[in-house]
């Protein structure tokens, strides 16, 4: 015999309680790699301190001392130029955003982590 089910939608028993996160891993990065994988499609989890683990932990290595200077680098070379086409009269926002991006990556990256 087949049990048949009373489904109405909107009826779910919905939770009150806040689950706790639980670590799995031993190591803090894997944690944080872990909450970037679950929250990376969220648009406000990164807003406001949450940092993005390959830039939070990449200051500790010698490759990200480089990235950080190589953002740095590019990020002079493009607000050179982005300072010359405001001095012509054509400027364009978007170079100056790429221009800040890059900025503010290479001094995350410099400041390390806060932990």
């Amino acid at each position: 015999m087949v049990k048949k089910y009373n489904y109405r939608p909107g009826r779910e028993k919905k939770s009150r309680t806040i689950k706790k996160v639980q670590h799995r891993h031993p190591s803090a990065y894997l944690n944080d790699l872990e909450e970037w994988q679950r929250y990376q499609y969220d648009p406000g989890h990164y807003l406001g301190g949450n940092i993005n683990p390959q830039l939070k932990y990449a200051s500790g290595t010698k490759a990200g001392k480089y990235f950080a200077a190589l953002c740095l680098m590019l990020g002079v070379i493009s607000g050179i130029g982005t300072v010359f086409t405001f001095i012509e009269g054509a400027g364009n926002i978007l170079a100056l955003l790429m221009t800040l991006l890059f900025i503010s990556v290479g001094l995350t990256c410099f400041g390390g982590s806060k932990e």
